[in-house]
């Protein structure tokens, strides 16, 4: 009787969880071993972590490609992919320099299919209902690390968790001494270390870091789009997703504090463009600043400093596009 009322009650969870794990034993051999793989040719599987930047020419997204790899930049050319979900996709590596971050991305050749984020945990609740039962299970799902492992393999010329960058753009009816004022309160409430503001072009730049010590940072800068509108720009970077998602939280508040205008007030196109070997040249300086300070955390109170004067240059270079 009680598997009677548990069949009706759970029946459809358990055919969806079965369907699951049938799905998983196809995944799971797909997940990459080595570097090598990602430049095979052949289908190899990982989850869609985030988006970060999303363009008419192709989709900028952190993939996690399983415990051996962790997560990798990656370009989606004409594509935007399904954010949260498992994907089966062909790849090769697209090497420095020519890159758009001067560090190794993970070029999508062709994307063949896609499984649902919940693919593991339901296939693994699957398979405990399965031992439970005494049915012998002929192959265990393998488990994909949901975090990248803390001392990534090294691979000679390959770097395999590189900058990691979020933009988050808005316009707002505030001014720009009320955008670089709420930025810098944020920060005093937060226990962060704020630093600037300091004019730049037509507008005003701020960098906050969320976690005294640690090398990640929230670029604020803000100028003029009309009358009474500014067009704010918070880009977070850090070296890995848990301090990304600490300088992603000031872009968050930000928008909370100040409100937003909506999509379709926005900045006039950029009529020429900028020196980009200095920029990149600013980038990577940056970039060296913030990977001393993660192997050296007590530099971090000079180097942050510099690490300021930098942006505040490449602002200067890009006239607040970077």
């Amino acid at each position: 009787m009680r598997r009677r009322i548990e069949a009706l009650l759970y029946g459809r969870r358990w055919r969806e969880d079965e369907h699951a794990w049938r799905v998983w034993q196809g995944l799971a051999p797909l997940i990459p071993a080595s570097v090598v793989d990602l430049d095979s040719g052949r289908p190899i599987a990982g989850r869609v972590e985030r988006a970060y930047q999303q363009a008419r020419r192709g989709t900028k997204a952190l993939v996690h490609f399983g415990s051996a790899i962790g997560v990798q930049d990656t370009w989606w050319e004409q594509v935007r992919p399904p954010i949260g979900r498992w994907v089966v996709v062909r790849t090769r590596l697209w090497l420095p320099p020519g890159t758009h971050s001067e560090m190794q991305v993970v070029w999508i050749e062709g994307w063949e299919s896609w499984a649902p984020g919940d693919t593991y945990t339901r296939a693994i609740r699957h398979e405990q209902r399965l031992k439970r039962e005494g049915v012998t299970i002929e192959r265990a799902p393998r488990k994909p690390d949901a975090t990248p492992s803390a001392a990534p393999v090294k691979h000679e010329g390959v770097r395999l968790v590189g900058p990691l960058f979020q933009p988050d753009v808005f316009a707002t009816g505030s001014d720009i001494e009320a955008v670089m004022s709420a930025a810098a309160q944020i920060a005093l409430d937060r226990g962060a270390v704020s630093q600037g503001p300091v004019t730049v072009a037509d507008g005003q730049l701020l960098m906050v870091w969320p976690l005294p010590g640690r090398p990640t940072f929230a670029s604020v800068t803000v100028r003029p789009i009309s009358a009474g509108a500014v067009w704010v720009r918070v880009m977070s970077q850090a070296l890995d997703i848990d301090l990304l998602a600490e300088a992603e939280s000031v872009a968050s508040a930000l928008r909370s504090r100040l409100g937003t205008l909506g999509p379709d007030v926005r900045p006039s196109i950029r009529e020429s463009d900028f020196d980009r070997t200095e920029s990149r040249r600013l980038e990577g300086e940056i970039q060296q600043l913030l990977e001393t300070i993660e192997a050296e955390p007590t530099s971090w109170d000079h180097l942050s400093r510099t690490a300021f004067e930098r942006e505040a240059a490449l602002q200067r270079v890009t006239e607040l596009g970077a």
